[in-house]
């Protein structure tokens, strides 16, 4: 039986609030997602907005090859997926 993986579950809280207060800004490159997918999925929306919530101010999203819808969340900006803009 294979057991789902979340980053929430494995994050450390207080690294994000630390590193919070010592930044000026807080980015979350993240590699996620299935290739060729255009949209998000419900699993990388939920990750977004706990990061979000936690401090992070800006989410930059790679991994599917294509470019994904990006998202205002509580002001601050979700990129789902750049494509391969930084590869």
């Amino acid at each position: 039986m294979l057991q789902e993986f979340s980053i929430i579950d494995e994050l450390d809280d207080d690294l994000i609030e630390k590193l919070d207060k010592e930044a000026d800004l807080l980015i979350a490159g993240i590699h996620w997602g299935n290739e060729y997918q255009l949209y998000p999925d419900q699993k990388q929306k939920k990750i977004a907005k706990f990061l979000i919530d936690k401090g992070v101010d800006i989410i930059w999203g790679s991994h599917p090859h294509v470019i994904q819808p990006f998202e205002i969340y509580n002001d601050k900006l979700i990129l789902y997926s750049c494509a391969n803009l930084i590869s």
